[in-house]
């Protein structure tokens, strides 16, 4: 929803970019009076795709963790099918995405339905937008609808391209972010169709992963700009969101995010670690076939690559082979704790966090899910449509989930054969030892998740107590007798 800063600039404004303020404006209400509109901005648009991050800003100490200041709602299929998506995509080699829980799978998204949320508090930094700027409220940062007339700015005051020169935070409301594999594209597709019904949502087509760089900011402003200053233009007032699955093993994102885009809301999802693993193996293979993710799984277990901890910035052409496939990855708690948003003192919270990555304490607000809880009539997702509704902070209501039936075999419909004789089905016995390790992950995943994690006040989750149980299963291996019913997720 379109909520211009009006306090005071983060740098001085230049006398040439009030100038130029000065002749937009006038143009503009020029324009209005003769009765021309500006032309939306179609939700088409597409994001550069980037890869890797600068390095975090200067971090200190905590115990052994790194810390920084750094229309149609039937046939969901229809939208991006995931052979079509981009799922976590580096420059070098991704062209075709998807995120979703059953990999290369079209017809997943009739399986799930979401919901949206509440009110925003807004933040500022200090002048030194390159430093480690200090964040403090701002006053009255959301002005009256009065100011959308007169207020716009240009958005050469806003960026030149590479840096941002005052508060961009009120241009992005939320961020469907998290972890590839996940649901991120379902949630995509689900936000969008209830945009154009409801007309309070706008939600970038694609992925966009312009936080990984230090220009990225600029970038992310100007992606936002056209639409925000069209809607302003016809008097339409709607929440803009993007789609970023992996930003929070991003070396470098979450600083720029708690420095630019403060209020911006995380929706993540999280997914049990061997099915998780599973889906994004099969989906690495077939997508970059003839190249060969490591064979056996077993030596994908430990670090993708050795001594970097965060998400590797390499692909095909990664010395180890594992294409950014490896279980240390499926640590989603080591992930979320930089968020900074639990106390981090005890030994026992240490002990379950024992990873090399900056922390980024940070004033965002993050809705929580399992993904089983966007499957209809699951337990857990009984109230979960209302519960992003209201996260999120919308008016009208979601609408609800749909059924679905999974097809019998999700790999023979796809069409490269050949790929599709390296893909795994993760209950065979040459996996059992890769299982092992992900279950051992889930345990203290989920541990840290439940006790820790979603006590935060800055942490939101649907139906916790049903939560919770899902959380339980991560300490179980799906292939077990008697477990395979977590295998359909």
């Amino acid at each position: 929803m379109y909520t211009y800063s009006n306090s005071k600039p983060l740098k001085p404004t230049l006398a040439s970019d009030r100038s130029k303020q000065y002749k937009a404006l006038a143009i503009f209400l020029a324009l209005a009076f003769v009765g021309i509109k500006y032309a939306a901005s179609s939700d088409n648009a597409t994001a550069d795709v980037g890869a890797g991050g600068g390095k975090i800003r200067s971090s200190d100490k905590v115990s052994h963790i790194k810390t920084s200041k750094d229309d149609e709602w039937t046939d969901m299929s229809k939208e991006v099918p995931n052979s079509e998506q981009e799922e976590d995509g580096d420059k070098e080699s991704y062209d075709k995405n998807d995120d979703d829980d059953d990999f290369g799978n079209a017809t997943v998204y009739n399986k799930y339905h979401i919901a949206t949320a509440p009110s925003r508090n807004s933040y500022s930094q200090d002048d030194n937008r390159e430093g480690n700027a200090a964040k403090a409220p701002i006053e009255n940062a959301r002005p009256t609808s009065s100011h959308h007339e007169t207020k716009f700015p240009s958005l050469s005051s806003l960026t030149d391209g590479t840096k941002v020169h005052t508060d961009v935070s009120w241009m992005l409301d939320f961020a469907i972010t998290g972890f590839a594999k996940c649901g991120t594209t379902w949630m995509m597709n689900y936000l969008r169709r209830n945009g154009r019904a409801s007309g309070e949502l706008w939600v970038n087509q694609g992925e966009v992963h312009f936080m990984r760089k230090p220009e990225g900011p600029a970038k992310m402003v100007k992606l936002m700009y056209k639409t925000h200053e069209a809607d302003v233009a016809e008097g339409t007032k709607r929440l803009y969101g993007v789609k970023n699955p992996a930003e929070m093993e991003i070396e470098g994102s979450l600083g720029r995010y708690a420095e630019y885009f403060p209020q911006t809301k995380f929706i993540i999802s999280l997914r049990h670690p061997v099915k998780w693993f599973e889906s994004f193996f099969n989906f690495r293979q077939y997508h970059h076939y003839p190249h060969m993710v490591a064979r056996p799984t077993s030596k994908l277990i430990g670090e993708c690559e050795p001594g970097y901890p965060y998400k590797p910035k390499c692909m095909t052409s990664c010395p180890s082979g594992k294409m950014d496939v490896c279980t240390v990855r499926a640590n989603f708690h080591w992930a979320l704790s930089r968020l900074g948003k639990t106390p981090m003192k005890s030994k026992a919270e240490k002990a379950l966090l024992q990873h090399d990555m900056s922390i980024d304490p940070m004033p965002n607000k993050v809705f929580i899910m399992e993904q089983r809880q966007i499957i209809y009539n699951h337990p857990s997702a009984q109230n979960f449509t209302k519960d992003v509704h209201d996260f999120l902070g919308l008016d009208k209501p979601l609408k609800e989930l749909q059924p679905y039936v999974p097809p019998a075999d999700k790999y023979a419909e796809f069409s490269n054969k050949e790929a599709v004789e390296h893909l795994i089905h993760i209950c065979d016995k040459e996996h059992d030892d890769v299982r092992k390790e992900l279950v051992k992950i889930g345990k203290e995943a989920a541990e840290w998740i439940t006790e820790y994690f979603i006590e935060s006040d800055d942490v939101v989750v649907s139906s916790k107590d049903e939560f919770v149980k899902l959380m339980e299963d991560w300490g179980h291996d799906p292939c077990e007798k008697g477990r395979r019913h977590l295998l359909s997720l």
